[in-house]
């Protein structure tokens, strides 16, 4: 099954969705391939999803967004990026780390963005989330990504299997403020 929702486009450059078009999409598009397949939701032993990466939402402590998402494939985040490139010397260390060049958007440079121009919504950010975690949040009542999820977020060092320090430091955040890692394939929760 296949819904879709719109995009938001305040400024030229910039793209936001609402995080609630994507959790009535997937409650749509789960009920309909449940329906089509004729069987009862009941006798569903598992639900695997792909989603957009890449893709930012602050979340206050209840996991309200406080903030449209910021889409992977805005560019309000030049600055950002030149602030990044300066702070750990090269463009090429994401690449390193994460296993995605450095862009001009994704959530590492969306959530610095959120630092320095929206405040408010920085320090009442409970959790810094993506499609995937708000997803398997909304589902489950826990907040989890996978290590591949880390890598297109360009928070997570794929390589050593975790969050990455510098990265972190640069974002201004610590490890709480992020959902926590599983691997591919692993049961979060049920429904």
């Amino acid at each position: 099954a296949y819904k879709g929702y719109g995009l938001i486009t305040p400024q030229v450059g910039w793209s936001e969705q609402l995080a609630s078009d994507w959790w009535n999409a997937t409650v749509e598009t789960v009920n309909s391939a449940v329906a089509e397949a004729g069987i009862d939701g009941g006798d569903v032993a598992g639900i695997s999803l792909s989603l957009q990466g890449g893709t930012l939402v602050p979340v206050d402590a209840e996991f309200k967004p406080l903030h449209n998402a910021i889409v992977w494939n805005d560019v309000r985040c030049i600055e950002q990026r030149a602030e990044f490139i300066s702070e750990l010397g090269d463009a090429k260390l994401m690449y390193e780390k994460t296993g995605w060049n450095l862009g001009k958007g994704m959530p590492v440079l969306e959530t610095r963005w959120l630092k320095e121009n929206e405040p408010e919504v920085f320090n009442n950010t409970a959790m810094f989330m993506s499609v995937p975690d708000y997803i398997a949040y909304k589902m489950t009542g826990i907040p989890a990504i996978d290590l591949s999820g880390t890598g297109i977020n360009q928070t997570g060092n794929v390589r050593e299997e975790r969050y990455d320090d510098d990265i972190l430091r640069f974002m201004g955040i610590t490890v709480d403020k992020l959902p926590r890692i599983v691997r591919t394939g692993d049961v979060i929760g049920n429904l």
